[in-house]
């Protein structure tokens, strides 16, 4: 005879605690695994949105990230005169040197704090950033000590809207300007003056990195051998969207441990649900049992055909499952509401981190 759905709704009634335990298991195998792979794909599209398919980025020989980047700025006089290299319409060359270090900014949700890049760039560093502009308030103005913070930092820390101040250094630096470009990891990072960020950090001759365009793509190819070879230089260039991609490789440990820790939940889960199914002759009508068998199965008891159990099984695993998996989904939704995210990686925080702390100052 068929087993009907009303015995694997009574077995769920009759063992409430095994059902909890096991609906908890799954709900939290679902969120941990969807916050993971959603985590580790936010962060590859933002890196794959970011970068120009011009530019060229150059760092000091062997550094693989720009706060590990040591770069001269008389090597930069000789490097923006190389051949193939755009020029603006005021004739000048599209190439940027720039100062990247990194803030501790806290607040009260974070009082931790939490990293985020600060970048010096002149004018042409903003050029060189397609589809970088201004959302809220204008631009920092040179040789002042003003910041355009990104998207992303702006929802993050209310604290940091236009007109709100944050203490870096030798004093205060006002918010003038919410900036945005597309869904890059620009949203993630503060902007500032270059030369005013190089007096602050003491370091006027020794920056990060250059960013510079080249004027076709034919020319990108020759202009990044020719910066690799050039011994001069000493440095190695390589095409902004390659760096960025090896950025989100960084990505990997944490895609690996969370589907590791996903992995062992996961039996935990299944086993749990396996037990959870073998109790289903527990719930059977109060019906005098076999005495060769007062204790097994409702096949055993009731001579229930195999495939009724195979098609009962299935049913209850579904009536047990639907729930959590939606409840973990919902957990990650409403974890990874969209309030914006710091795009810092860990290649980015193990060397030359500068250990700066900021303090923020509310807007008046």
């Amino acid at each position: 005879m068929a087993i009907p759905v009303a015995y694997n709704l009574r077995n769920l009634r009759e063992r409430k605690t095994h059902t909890l335990m096991t609906a908890l298991g799954l709900a939290l195998t679902v969120a941990v695994l969807l916050s993971v792979l959603a985590l580790v794909g936010g962060l590859r599209e933002t890196f794959r949105a970011s970068g120009g398919s011009l530019n060229i980025l150059a760092l000091r020989k062997g550094a693989t990230t720009e706060l590990a980047s040591n770069f001269n700025r008389s090597v930069y006089n000789d490097l923006k005169f190389k051949p193939g290299i755009a020029r603006n319409q005021s004739g000048e060359p599209m190439a940027s040197l720039e100062l990247v270090t990194v803030i501790s900014l806290e607040s009260p949700e974070h009082p931790t704090g939490t990293n985020v890049n600060f970048r010096g760039v002149p004018a042409v560093g903003i050029q060189l950033r397609n589809g970088l502009s201004i959302e809220r308030g204008r631009w920092f103005r040179p040789g002042f000590r003003e910041v355009a913070v990104g998207h992303s930092i702006a929802m993050r820390y209310p604290e940091v809207g236009v007109g709100g101040k944050l203490h870096l250094g030798h004093g205060d630096w006002e918010v003038v300007g919410i900036m945005r470009a597309g869904d890059s990891s620009i949203n993630s990072e503060i902007y500032c003056d270059l030369n005013q960020l190089a007096a602050d950090e003491t370091r006027p001759e020794v920056l990060s990195s250059v960013l510079l365009r080249a004027s076709d793509p034919v020319a990108k190819a020759a202009l990044i051998r020719d910066l690799t070879d050039d011994q001069r230089l000493n440095v190695d260039a390589l095409a902004e969207t390659d760096y960025y991609d090896r950025q989100s490789r960084s990505s990997a440990p944490v895609q690996f441990v969370g589907l590791f820790v996903a992995a062992l939940m996961s039996i935990g889960s299944v086993s749990g649900l396996h037990l959870h199914l073998d109790g289903v002759s527990c719930v059977v009508p109060k019906r005098k049992a076999s005495p060769k068998f007062p204790t097994l199965g409702i096949g055993q008891t009731f001579s229930v055909l195999p495939r009724d159990v195979l098609f009962s099984q299935p049913a209850q695993a579904l009536i047990v499952t639907w729930r959590p998996s939606m409840f973990g989904s919902s957990v990650h939704w409403i974890a990874s509401s969209p309030r914006g995210t710091s795009t810092l990686t860990f290649a980015d925080t193990s060397p030359h981190w500068s250990g700066v702390s900021s303090r923020l100052v509310a807007p008046p």
